[in-house]
This record gives structure tokens, C-alpha cells and sequence, in this order.
């Protein structure tokens, strides 16, 4: 996960806590598949806006999705997309 461009490497049965507002995303650096719960309080959206998320993402099968298709659905329910922070080059930087 990368919260306001520090890198958080996450392992199986870890947990992360990104606050409103935050700017955050994730990506898989491994050829293995993962799976993550995201749990939103207050929440501000509902199952449609995942539905409509997961039939896009499957409308681009093993390529990558279109950003302007996601970023429309996204604020259609009331989110900003935002494009990822830089992340810092400092180890340090990395938890």
C-alpha cells in the first residue's frame, strides 16, 4: 500500500489504517495473486460502486484498466480520484 506516498509493505494477516482524505493505492509487486479486505467507516459508498469496479477491471481482462473509466465511476459515488504521490527513494521512508 503506498498512504501518502510511504510505502507500506503489507504481509498475509497484516492491517493498515488509511484515514479519510488520504491520498492511497496499492499494487502487487510479486507474480503471486492477493486478495485484501477494505473496510470503509463511515461508509460512503455501497455494493454498486464495487460492482461496477469489478465489471471494469474485468472489461480489460489481463491488461491494465482505463484510469478515465475508473476515475468516472469512482466519482460517480462520490469519491476523487487522485493520482499516486512519488514515493520517497529513503529506506527509511519504507515501513
Amino acid at each position: 500500500m503506498i498512504v501518502e506516498g510511504r510505502e507500506h509493505r503489507l504481509q498475509a494477516g497484516d492491517a493498515l489504517c488509511v484515514q479519510r482524505g488520504e491520498i492511497h493505492g496499492f499494487r502487487n509487486d510479486t507474480e503471486e495473486t492477493i486478495r485484501f479486505l477494505a473496510v470503509a467507516a463511515p461508509g460512503v459508498f455501497g455494493w454498486p460502486y464495487f460492482k461496477e469496479m469489478a465489471d471494469a477491471f474485468a472489461a480489460f481482462g489481463d491488461g491494465p484498466p482505463d484510469k478515465a473509466v475508473l476515475g468516472e465511476i469512482m466519482r460517480r459515488h462520490g469519491l476523487t480520484p487522485a493520482s499516486m504521490p512519488a514515493l520517497s527513494s529513503r529506506a527509511s521512508r519504507l515501513v
